[in-house]
C-alpha cells in the first residue's frame, strides 16, 4: 500500500477528531467515521447514526447524503401516515375513474 500524506498524518495524530455542528445536531468525525447526534424533530429523542467514510478516502467529496431528522420509531411512524394518506388518495382517483358522472363533467358531486 502506497502511503499518502493523510496516511502520515493519520499514524502521527491518532487521536485526532473534528467536530461541527448542523442545523439540529452535531457530526463528530474520528478514525475514519462519522457519527452525528441530534435531536428527534417529533419527540425531541436522541437521535444517532454512524457513517464509515473510509471508502471515499480518495474521492474528494463526502457528503453522503442527509442525517436523519427523525428517531427510527418516529420515521416509522411517517412512513405509515404517507403510505396512509397515498392510499386513499389513489382510492379517490380509482373512484373518479370509475363514475360516469366524473368523465362527463369536472366537479362531480359524487367525488367533490
Amino acid at each position: 500500500m502506497v502511503r499518502n500524506k493523510v496516511d502520515v498524518y493519520r499514524e502521527a495524530n491518532p487521536d485526532e477528531f473534528h467536530t461541527w455542528t448542523t442545523r439540529y445536531g452535531c457530526v463528530v468525525q474520528f478514525w475514519g467515521h462519522r457519527v452525528y447526534y441530534g435531536r428527534c424533530q417529533d419527540c425531541s429523542g436522541l437521535v444517532t447514526t454512524r457513517r464509515n467514510i473510509r471508502r471515499y478516502r480518495h474521492k474528494p467529496i463526502t457528503q453522503i447524503g442527509r442525517w436523519p431528522s427523525r428517531c427510527p420509531e418516529c420515521a416509522e411512524a411517517a412512513w405509515e401516515k404517507h403510505n396512509d394518506q397515498a392510499r386513499y388518495r389513489m382510492a379517490r382517483l380509482r373512484a373518479r375513474r370509475k363514475c360516469s358522472e366524473c368523465m362527463v363533467d369536472k366537479y362531480c358531486p359524487n367525488h367533490a
